[in-house]
């Protein structure tokens, strides 16, 4: 079986999910896939053109870091919560 895929995101909840309203995202590096399910049947299907490596290089452009270490800041971002916080609500 090959299936679209936010509706195979969504085929997800309809397996593993609860009753009522669920939702998935998968945050990839260049897109960012949503799908939203209301029992089992889904409601909203997205594909949104931004994903982690925008938000690595909003964090790397707002501390003037390298994107590695952008990378892993994003990843464990430990006392600089609220700079990365800033940096991707910008983007």
């Amino acid at each position: 079986m090959v299936d679209v895929d936010g509706l195979a995101l969504g085929n997800q909840l309809k397996l593993y999910g609860r009753p009522g309203v669920s939702a998935v995202v998968d945050i990839g590096a260049t897109m960012t896939k949503v799908s939203v399910v209301r029992d089992g049947l889904a409601q909203l299907v997205r594909d949104l053109p931004s994903g982690g490596h925008a938000c690595t290089t909003a964090i790397a452009a707002h501390l003037g870091a390298s994107t590695d270490t952008a990378e892993a800041i994003k990843i464990n971002p430990g006392h600089a919560l609220d700079a990365v916080a800033q940096a991707c609500e910008a983007m």
